[in-house]
This record gives structure tokens, C-alpha cells and sequence, in this order.
């Protein structure tokens, strides 16, 4: 019974988060490169946000790793970074 309740948090958990492919086109698309994403954020966004997916990356201007998390709403909102300090 326990293994039956965890894998259905992670399921809805798995998907609770963008596409990898999705996030990287995002974040190359703002200036970055050798995107990294890490997965789940569960208090990285708004609690309107449905998607959260945090990643790394690296600035194409400035060549410093940042950290941040996209986070998208479940239908007709386009993408937001937040990025970590």
C-alpha cells in the first residue's frame, strides 16, 4: 500500500514539471547556454503557477552560472523565469 501511495506523488510530481526539451528552448531563447534542468520547485513560483521546473545555466554575456525556475500556469499562460539569487 505504501509503494502504491508514493508512486502517485510521483506521478503527479513528474508532472508538475515542463519538459526538459521546453525549459532549455526557454532559457537558450534569454540569452543562456549548457542548460541544466533539475527538476521539480515546489516554492520557487507563484501558487498559481501549475508548472515548476527549476534549472542552471550558464550567460552567454557575462559567462556566470545562474539559477533560476520556469514556471507556467496549467493553460494559456506563456512562461516566466524566475531566476534564484
Amino acid at each position: 500500500m505504501r509503494v502504491f501511495i508514493l508512486s502517485l506523488i510521483l506521478l503527479f510530481v513528474s508532472g508538475c514539471t515542463d519538459d526538459s526539451k521546453y525549459v532549455t528552448k526557454i532559457v537558450e531563447a534569454e540569452g543562456f547556454h549548457d542548460v541544466n534542468v533539475l527538476g521539480y520547485a515546489l516554492f520557487d513560483c507563484s501558487e498559481d503557477d501549475f508548472r515548476r521546473t527549476r534549472f542552471t545555466a550558464v550567460s552567454d554575456s557575462t559567462g556566470k552560472e545562474v539559477s533560476g525556475t520556469v514556471c507556467s500556469r496549467f493553460l494559456f499562460k506563456s512562461s516566466t523565469i524566475r531566476y534564484n539569487e
